[in-house]
């Protein structure tokens, strides 16, 4: 399994590194110290712009945000937090998203998978990325990429019913978010046959803090 590079680093994900210089002749107290310095904590809420399932209680004054997908599902566009501010990343921190992709026809190519991870260094919380405009609401930046090549995935494409009985095709995976070296990681899972695989994700910073 190959990992890309990741796009925290000194970034916004983590706080000024603390010092881990400590007295050497208390070895326990060395073990503890370290684990803390390990430990990292989210300086705003990450996240991405996912398409939920349209709730008419929840979002009946947002009709105009909504879409229908492949399978003929209206959906509705929000701020899905993955990492939640002050949340302590350790080195085995792990969070794991699901993911899908439909089409209306067979695909001769299932394409690329693309997302971008949001900051939101606003006050409170927000369910919104962009506004009624589609522009980037004050207090969300973009801060990095994630790409990856489905074309490995080909065999777990199914095909699926949709709302009114149409026929689509649906490829489902998960992306997988991990912390170590002060870097922010990915990689692509997906079940193929009963196996569990995975595959690179290539983080790319998109903006510089």
């Amino acid at each position: 399994m190959q990992e890309e590079g990741g796009c925290v680093g000194d970034s916004p994900l983590v706080p000024e590194k603390a010092s881990d210089t400590i007295n050497d002749s208390e070895g326990a107290a060395i073990w503890y110290s370290k684990q803390l310095v390990r430990a990292r904590a989210a300086r705003y809420s990450f996240g991405i712009h996912s398409g939920i399932r349209y709730q008419w209680e929840k979002h009946r004054g947002d009709l105009d945000r909504c879409y229908t997908d492949a399978a003929g599902v209206k959906r509705i566009r929000v701020f899905e937090v993955l990492i939640k501010k002050g949340a302590v990343l350790s080195n085995d921190w792990e969070k794991v998203s699901d993911h899908h992709r439909s089409y209306q026809s067979f695909p001769s190519d299932l394409g690329e998978f693309s997302t971008t991870i949001y900051a939101w260094e606003g006050q409170g919380e927000t369910k919104w990325v962009v506004d009624a405009n589609n522009q980037v609401i004050p207090g969300m930046r973009k801060f990095c990429s994630l790409k990856a090549d489905l074309s490995r995935l080909r065999s777990s494409l199914r095909e699926q019913r949709g709302e009114n009985g149409q026929r689509y095709w649906r490829v489902q995976y998960h992306v997988v978010l991990t912390f170590g070296r002060s870097n922010l990681q990915a990689r692509l899972r997906w079940d193929e046959n009963g196996v569990r695989k995975e595959g690179p994700i290539t983080v790319l910073p998109t903006t510089a803090y």
